[in-house]
């Protein structure tokens, strides 16, 4: 299609549709309405186009220079890179059509907004299929592969290209579309990843990688979606019931002095009964901790150690926001279970219950004295200081 012998149109024409991409082009990208910075998209897209446009002035200059021994390099390559690049701006509002058609809407720190499903994704990827077959189509045509031979050599180098590469990007766009359709990765939920006790909300889930903002530290971590996958996703959004996230915390208690009547712990068991349920009508009264005041909190022995009894305590926190502020997150989990340790700390103390770790060994100071006494004097050794 393209030789020698075109006409001035094509790389004007061209040229106008660079301008125009190019004025068009902050509603062709993404906005980030948190920042007053351009978006990096949008530096990328319009670094492209301003190159895009050099090149059609400088084919045109060379063209109307040296025309008899000039093949239009320039303008071939420059269109390839135009296509390319509209190419990928059909897809970009593509699947931002799609989104909103197909997707899902999910209400954020209360704005409304369509994020992907199942659904979009898979149209995407029909759309990606599409655009890639006129693409290959389009670029057989601006280079003028006429043979047979050209155009199937053009094809297989395309075809080698991605089965070479495709160990590096298909397992991140199949495992992608296995996470939206598992809804265990949507935008706005909280995460954590097994081994760590670090929290994560979901910001992004594109096509090959996740963003995720850590609620701890507060900075962005982007992770392939493949590794995401495969590491395992604990999803705190989603709840297994009403009640809510439950949480559990240990404590532990020395073995109580056996009573009288020979039935040890009845009246330390009937303190820590009351210690859990005081705290849990403080939690429930106070509005900074988010736990649920429909679902008192439990306690549990769950080991008699040789040395002190392990007790559990069961909470239910309400359920988490549908959020991207790392700050409600900690607010939701963090500072509420540190309340609730607190309010268990403090209601303890009022019964007289030591949440410090037990003594191993508990030694009678006067009588351990008089026995080493004993021991020196047998022994003729001067006495020797013993500390308890």
């Amino acid at each position: 299609m393209l030789n020698g012998t075109l006409s001035l149109w094509v790389p004007i024409a061209a040229a106008i549709a660079g301008i125009l991409l190019f004025v068009a082009a902050p509603w062709l990208t993404p906005s980030n309405k948190a920042s007053d910075k351009q978006p990096l998209q949008l530096i990328i897209l319009r670094g492209v186009l301003i190159a895009f446009i050099a090149l059609q002035v400088a084919d045109l200059v060379i063209h109307q220079t040296l025309e008899p021994y000039y093949n239009r390099l320039l303008l071939k390559s420059s269109l390839s890179v135009l296509a390319t690049v509209v190419a990928m701006i059909v897809f970009n509002l593509g699947a931002r059509l799609f989104n909103a058609k197909f997707g899902k809407t999910r209400s954020i720190d209360g704005t409304q907004i369509a994020i992907a499903s199942y659904h979009s994704r898979m149209a995407s990827v029909v759309l990606l299929t599409l655009l890639a077959v006129m693409l290959i189509y389009v670029l057989i045509e601006i280079w003028g592969l006429e043979s047979l031979l050209e155009k199937t050599g053009f094809i297989g180098v395309i075809a080698a290209f991605l089965v070479l590469t495709s160990a590096v990007w298909l397992p991140d766009v199949f495992y992608g579309v296995v996470l939206l359709g598992s809804s265990m990765a949507e935008e706005g939920d909280t995460i954590s990843l097994p081994g760590d006790d670090r929290l994560f909300i979901v910001h992004r889930l594109t096509p090959f990688y996740a963003l995720l903002l850590d609620v701890d530290n507060n900075h962005r971590v982007m992770m392939k979606n493949a590794e995401l996958f495969q590491s395992g996703i604990e999803n705190l959004s989603k709840r297994a019931s009403v009640d809510g996230l439950r949480r559990a915390l240990e404590f532990k208690l020395g073995y109580p002095e056996t009573a009288a009547d020979g039935h040890p712990g009845l009246e330390l068991f009937t303190a820590v009964d009351g210690m859990v349920g005081a705290a849990f009508e403080r939690a429930a009264a106070d509005e900074k901790i988010h736990v649920n005041g429909n679902v008192p909190f439990e306690w549990s022995l769950v080991e008699a150690g040789d040395n002190a009894l392990r007790f559990v305590v069961y909470f239910h926190l309400s359920a988490l926001p549908e959020t991207k502020l790392t700050s409600r997150v900690r607010a939701h989990l963090r500072r509420s279970r540190n309340a609730i340790v607190r309010l268990i700390f403090e209601e303890a103390n009022i019964r007289g219950l030591d949440l410090a770790t037990p003594s191993l060994l508990k030694i009678d100071a006067v009588s351990s004295a008089a026995s080493q006494a004993g021991l020196d004097r047998t022994s003729k050794r001067p006495p020797q200081t013993v500390v308890t």
